[in-house]
């Protein structure tokens, strides 16, 4: 029988190391990055969200100027006629 290389025994004993190290690392990397992306949530996109709430209002519902009573716009078409319905997209 032959004996095999160096080389191929280092091998086979690296393969060992990782198949031990790889199911630790990866429950490492799973938290890290639950860890990582919570923080990014909080740091960056809740205060946004937080601040637009209280800035914005995008359905017009919570005040209205006293100089108008509603916020209804007259619809205005120019163009009615079966053509301009033909070509709507």
């Amino acid at each position: 029988m032959k004996k095999q290389p160096e080389a191929t025994q280092k091998k086979s004993l690296w393969r060992t190391v990782m198949d031990w190290w790889q199911p630790i690392a990866d429950k490492i990397a799973d938290f890290n990055s639950r860890v990582l992306l919570g923080i990014v949530y909080i740091v960056a996109f809740a205060p946004i969200g937080i601040i637009l709430r209280l800035v914005s209002d995008p359905l017009r519902i919570k005040k209205i100027e006293h100089s108008e009573n509603s916020f209804w716009e007259e619809h205005h078409s120019d163009n009615i006629d079966v053509e301009a319905w033909r070509r709507q997209f």
